[in-house]
């Protein structure tokens, strides 16, 4: 597949094929004093990855991905995830929370267990919604658990937390 692409900073119009996954583009550049620069030819391989964010499961993974939306009807609530199959570890890619309602910050964790894999605050003008390079993990058999705290009674909750099992 062959196609042009305006480039920004460019004079020309940058040729970028991606054949099989390589990529080549090729431009002349206008330095200071417009003299074109020398032209520049790049390639660059693209690796396979293996992350759900990335597309879908490699070979071995399982997609598992949670979403709700609750009434909080206290200053806690405990919402129970998955069990971890066992000989398998859950890496969590994503998560979304927002929270409509009362005001302040309500504390988001998601635990394994009793261990916190990952915290943070949400309020109601500001949610959560990440993609998680470094992924938070649990292990073979461990329960987990959505917990949220701080919140006050009539607190809305929704949640989408995206990973998989591996």
């Amino acid at each position: 597949m062959s196609f042009l692409i305006p480039a920004q900073g460019f004079d020309s119009p940058v040729d970028a094929q991606t054949p099989d996954g390589v990529e080549r583009r090729v431009g002349a550049t206008v330095d200071s004093d417009n003299v074109n620069a020398e032209r520049v030819e790049t390639t660059a391989r693209i690796g396979t990855v293996a992350r759900v964010t990335a597309g879908g499961p490699a070979p071995g993974q399982i997609a598992k991905n949670y979403s709700g939306t609750f009434t909080l009807t206290g200053a806690t609530a405990s919402i129970p995830l998955e069990t971890v199959t066992p000989g398998r570890t859950y890496f969590i890619t994503d998560i979304e929370i927002t929270v409509a309602g009362g005001a302040g910050q309500k504390l988001c964790q998601v635990l394994s267990g009793a261990l916190q894999i990952f915290g943070a605050h949400a309020n109601t003008t500001k949610g959560i919604e990440m993609t998680l390079e470094t992924q938070p993990f649990a292990v073979s058999g461990a329960v987990v658990t959505l917990a949220i705290s701080g919140a006050v009674a009539a607190d809305v909750i929704a949640f989408n937390i995206y990973g998989y099992e591996a």
